[in-house]
């Protein structure tokens, strides 16, 4: 069945191509490709980062979430900001951070549409950001609501 969805698609996007004109991009309009060696990373890093996160998220494994963060950490609860010093204190207040709408826009991050600059890689519109700066482990370092 994903063989032949698959070659559907690009039954479908191939007037197009064949044209000289290229598929929409899942990115932001304008966006330019990210530049990892700022952010202290490889693209592979980046991939692997990642996947492991929405991986992660999605099996709603807790523990290992919180062992992809920088402590401490401050994130949105609510209506608030609040500071988490362990990853224990983290996990406890899980449902009110990675409420469901952050659970989809890690779900829907690609790496290629992330923003980099000299503070990290922002997923989407900054709701998540990361970095390799203090250990060269990748980290998230901001959770915004």
């Amino acid at each position: 069945m994903h063989v032949i969805v698959t070659a559907s698609l690009l039954l479908l996007a191939a007037p197009r191509v064949l044209r000289g004109q290229s598929l929409p991009s899942p990115c932001a309009p304008g966006q330019s490709a990210p530049v990892f060696s700022d952010i202290g990373a490889t693209g592979e890093q980046v991939d692997a980062f990642l996947i492991t996160l929405k991986k992660a998220v999605a099996s709603d494994d807790r523990r290992k979430v919180a062992s992809l963060i920088r402590y401490p950490i401050a994130a949105w609860t609510g209506s608030k900001r609040t500071v988490f010093r362990t990853p224990g204190a983290l996990v406890a207040s899980y449902e009110l951070i990675f409420t469901a709408l952050l659970q989809k826009t890690i779900a829907d991050a690609r790496t290629e549409c992330l923003f980099t600059n000299s503070q990290g890689a922002m997923i989407h519109d900054g709701e998540v950001w990361f970095n390799g700066f203090r250990t060269g482990a990748l980290e998230i370092v901001t959770i915004n609501k």
